[in-house]
């Protein structure tokens, strides 16, 4: 699907295994495009060069809530989603699982700023540089409540790689279990606060302990009761709610990354007898 100068509305919709000889190989937005993409799926759809779910270019400004990325290929950069020229995507609870590059396994920005919130980065992987993301050419993204883990680089910038004074902002995020390494960066200066980074990263905040997903094996990265990073995230910036419209915050501070530890309610009390209790007759 190609959008030029348009602005469509998808809901609820399925791309799936398509294929571009250049960009976009499930969607190409192009000059001033603003779809709004919603509850939608980009499966197992290939681009030769850039963006194998999705490709924004020329100030195509998507605005993308709920909607899923999985292994899709780029045989260049972006398998999940290539952001070019002054492209400025929303992306809010979003998954971006299994998805394949070159470079950019999950998204690669160049000269581009998205918004992504509350969204999942896992199991992206790119031959050279930037498993979950690479950015590019004063690409400044902010990345805010959101969860990398287990993306892999052959080089480096396993989670995130920032080139060419890209200067991304990452507020309340989970960086953990990244290969080879969490963050990489190249004539580049992030701002990183109140997040969890494996092996520790400098800035307010910052901690570098594990998160205690419930069950990762399985791609469940919910916070188990105890997790370092429930609670010492910070208040500004952060979302009203997280990836599955839980409220934040939940305790006495907000969370870190795309989920916020909700304190479990106990099952109700059945099938037990009530207590005898004597009673006291009053006389005449």
């Amino acid at each position: 699907m190609q959008n030029s100068i348009s602005s469509p509305t998808l809901t609820n919709c399925t791309f799936t295994e398509n294929s571009a000889e250049a960009s976009g190989g499930g969607m190409y937005n192009l000059g001033n495009s603003n779809p709004s993409v919603t509850n939608c799926t980009f499966s197992g759809n290939t681009a030769v060069t850039y963006g194998g779910g999705m490709h924004n270019s020329n100030n195509a400004s998507p605005t993308m809530t709920n909607c899923t990325f999985t292994e899709n290929l780029a045989e260049a950069s972006g398998g999940g989603m290539y952001n070019s020229l002054d492209s400025l995507p929303t992306v809010e609870s979003c998954t971006f699982l299994g998805n394949s590059a070159a470079n950019g396994g999950g998204m690669y920005n160049y000269d581009s700023s998205p918004t992504v919130t509350n969204s999942t980065f896992s199991g992206n992987t790119a031959t050279f540089w930037g498993g979950g993301m690479y950015n590019e050419s004063s690409s400044s993204p902010a990345i805010t409540n959101c969860t990398f883990t287990e993306n892999s680089a052959s080089y480096y910038g396993g989670g995130i790689r920032n080139k060419d004074n890209s200067k991304p902002t990452v507020t309340n995020s989970i960086l953990w279990r990244d290969g080879p390494d969490e963050i990489f960066n190249s004539f580049s200066s992030p701002s990183v606060t109140y997040s969890d980074i494996q092996g520790g990263y400098t800035g307010t905040g910052n901690i570098n302990a594990d998160p205690m997903f419930v069950e990762p094996a399985n791609g469940d990265f919910h916070l188990k009761q105890g997790s370092p990073c429930i609670d010492t995230g910070t208040s500004s910036g952060a979302p009203s709610t997280d990836f599955e419209g839980d409220p934040r915050p939940q305790g006495a501070g907000y969370d870190m990354g795309a989920d916020e530890y909700v304190v479990p309610i106990p099952p109700p009390v059945s099938g037990r007898a009530m207590p005898w209790i004597p009673l006291l007759l009053m006389g005449d």
